[in-house]
């Protein structure tokens, strides 16, 4: 009875007695010590030491999802990647602040242009750009043109049934280029036309030309002179030669398979094969036109915009005033005078949800949109299964 006494004394004291800290590892009292980490209530936030007590909220660490000025972070996206606007050392990426990271070709640390690295953070800066049904071109402030997707790299079979040579050759200096379906055509210093791609149109037939400026449809190209009259060559639909219009325009562009242009006093002509030259041009005054598959927008001298053609596609045209419009397949973009871009229409590859950004030019033609930004960059989005998207 005595020896019961003093063991439930001691399991008494044991219990009651306050602990100060872990107990000692040494001898035999590590092996009499059977607390769980596991049984203690964790109510305060803090970290589990696993021996009765907390040890305060965890010390904050970039990648936690909080962004903590004191410590200097800029950003904190809850992760340590690279290339998603916010890097490992949760520092916000940024063009010309020195360190070339994401999209970036190049950082110099400053926002000078012509000096190596533009401020786009590229070694190019884009004068231009023009898309076709699966490749894009771009021109730089001397006029070369750089071309990327199906087709892009000379000689190069990449195995589809469209896979044609499409791409301007290198070291040629143009004033004027242009895509269509399949094919790039460019006006050479001396105002002479020239065509690479998909030749069954008979979209190498160049006329003599001069021209000063070149536009190209899906299978046919037409080239305007000096004097404002227009040239035409390849074909509107299978077998069916391209017309050239009477008159003098001051602009042109293709689409699919037809043509349309601004006049001299504005107004607005259209030829070719298509299902909506049927209906009714619109009439105004007009400062240029863009023409997709089966419908055409055109930019009124006011701003507005008049577009027509297949229901689907011009049913949400929206209202305003608008510097300049590029219709798609069977959508449509425009650009606001502050650089904004708003689509409409139906498409399945993303073409109608424009990158953000400040814009000063957009193009399309069939399934992508391409834009030039105000720091002379360029975005592509829509369709990417070509790389026609993906700018060099």
């Amino acid at each position: 009875m005595l020896l019961l006494v003093l063991l439930f004394g001691c399991t008494l004291d044991a219990d009651t007695s306050p602990r100060e800290g872990p107990p000692d590892t040494g001898g035999d009292t590590a092996a009499e010590s059977d607390t769980d980490p596991d049984e203690d209530d964790d109510t305060d936030g803090g970290i589990d030491t696993g021996w009765g007590h907390d040890s305060g909220p965890a010390d904050p660490f970039c990648g936690d999802g909080v962004v903590d000025s004191e410590r200097g972070e800029g950003c904190d996206d809850d992760n340590q990647d690279e290339d998603d606007g916010c890097t490992s050392e949760c520092v916000v990426e940024v063009c010309s602040d020195g360190i070339v990271q994401g999209t970036e070709q190049c950082d110099d640390g400053n926002a000078v242009s012509e000096d190596g690295c533009e401020p786009s953070c590229r070694f190019v800066a884009w004068e231009s750009v023009r898309t076709g049904r699966s490749h894009s071109c771009a021109q730089d402030a001397d006029g070369m043109v750089t071309c990327w997707g199906l087709g892009s790299v000379a000689g190069v079979d990449e195995g589809t049934s469209w896979d044609y040579d499409q791409a301007v050759p290198p070291g040629i200096p143009v004033t004027s280029y242009d895509l269509g379906a399949d094919h790039t055509c460019v006006l050479h210093t001396d105002g002479t036309p020239e065509c690479w791609g998909q030749d069954d149109s008979g979209i190498s037939r160049e006329p003599a030309g001069p021209f000063v400026d070149v536009s190209a449809g899906g299978w046919h190209a037409c080239g305007r002179n000096a004097a404002g009259t227009v040239d035409c060559w390849g074909q509107s639909d299978d077998s069916v030669p391209m017309d050239s219009p009477s008159g003098t325009f001051l602009s042109t562009d293709g689409g699919g398979w037809g043509h349309c242009g601004v006049r001299d006093d504005n107004t607005l002509d259209c030829w070719g094969w298509w299902d909506f030259t049927a209906a009714a041009v619109p009439a105004g005054a007009f400062q240029s036109v863009s023409v997709g598959a089966y419908h055409a927008c055109a930019v009124a001298t006011d701003g507005t915009l008049a577009c027509w053609g297949d229901a689907d596609a011009v049913r949400d045209t929206p209202p305003g005033a608008w510097v300049a419009v590029a219709a798609g397949w069977d959508y449509s973009c425009a650009l606001a005078a502050e650089g904004t871009v708003e689509c409409w229409g139906s498409s399945g590859w993303g073409a109608t949800t424009p990158p953000p950004g400040e814009y000063v030019a957009i193009d399309t033609d069939f399934y992508h949109v391409c834009g030039r930004t105000a720091d002379a960059d360029v975005r592509c989005w829509g369709h990417w299964e070509y790389g026609q998207s993906d700018v060099p």
